[in-house]
């Protein structure tokens, strides 16, 4: 039965607006990035400083972390403590590298959802909520997308032209998954 939902894909693809259209419980992981305008702390990330990560990674507290254009992301175990008990879905928002490790960890109980959209559109996005690392993340567009190609079991393209076909593709897929518990 699968229980947790990863998104991964290029920045930009629009893998947190995908994920907030299912109607799953969300994991809230940490980054050391400062927060963008609009994000609420414990609700987009749990925005903090790269030492304190480090010292929950020391101390056995970090399911999995990553290193992004010079930020950490990671996802704590605590994070994973409720997602066996009871009957909620839960959603993660991951790199393909701590997707990869989710997938190991626990098997078919976990899928894996790309997310993406066109090059230009996901530069136009990039640009319009700011961010100082834009040229970076546009460098890495390519190897991002390959990488989310690679580990998804589906495809979710979510470039503007075909927002209404997303939309009804989210509802199937919510629909399915879901169902696994009837």
């Amino acid at each position: 039965m699968i229980r947790i939902v990863v998104f991964v894909g290029p920045s930009a693809s629009g893998k947190t607006t995908v994920r907030d259209k299912f109607d799953f419980r969300k994991i809230v992981t940490y980054t050391t990035r400062s927060p963008r305008s609009g994000e609420i702390p414990g609700v987009h990330y749990h925005f903090t400083d790269r030492e304190s990560l480090m010292k929950l990674n020391e101390e056995g507290r970090i399911l999995e972390y990553s290193e992004y254009n010079g930020n950490l992301y990671a996802t704590s175990m605590d994070s994973f403590e409720n997602v066996f008990k009871g009957d909620d879905i839960y959603s993660v928002v991951l790199d393909s590298s701590g997707a990869r490790k989710i997938k190991v960890l626990y098997g078919d109980s976990a899928i894996i959802i790309g997310v993406t959209a066109g090059r230009d559109e996901c530069i136009a996005r990039m640009q319009s909520r700011g961010g100082e690392d834009n040229d970076l993340r546009i460098a890495s567009f390519e190897k991002e997308l390959q990488e989310a190609c690679d580990i998804s079991e589906l495809i979710i393209n979510n470039s503007q032209k075909y927002w209404n076909t997303s939309a009804r593709l989210i509802s199937v897929i919510q629909e399915g998954i879901l169902g696994q518990k009837r």
